[in-house]
């Protein structure tokens, strides 16, 4: 994130640069019939400032480049994590649902009265072994 800032920092000061080199050029230098011809006098003055903006121009657009890839190395981040975070969760949901199949077997088999308790007493099971399961992966 603080790359992205100090490039987009220096992206605002290029453009800036830019603008005020053009202004410059148009007020100052440029001839006020024509934008692209120069008053008399300030031929060179006039070519150093283009030659400028072209600079800038560069410079902007390298910028540019770098910012883009700047956010799209924090957005392939941000999806790595977030692919990683979703394998866990199957991982930890597989292996919960796993362990919950023996006792859930149980329960059917020993014809538990109620549905509603044999679901309850899946769920309880499942949250305990993931819950043991967790704690002794840490």
């Amino acid at each position: 994130m603080e790359r992205t800032q100090k490039i987009e920092e220096a992206w605002a000061w290029a453009r800036k640069a830019r603008r005020d080199t053009l202004r410059e050029r148009r007020e100052r230098l440029a001839s006020p019939d024509s934008p692209f011809k120069s008053r008399p006098g300030q031929e060179e003055a006039f070519e150093k400032s283009w030659d400028a903006s072209l600079a800038l121009d560069t410079i902007l657009s390298e910028l540019e480049a770098a910012h883009a890839a700047a956010r799209l190395e924090g957005v392939r981040r941000t999806a790595a994590r977030f692919r990683d975070l979703a394998a866990e969760f199957l991982f930890w949901f597989g292996l919960t649902c796993l362990a919950a199949l023996g006792p859930a077997a149980a329960c059917v088999m020993a014809r538990a009265p109620d549905p509603i308790l044999r679901a309850a007493a899946v769920a309880g099971i499942a949250l305990s072994l993931a819950l043991a399961a967790k704690t002794a992966r840490k």
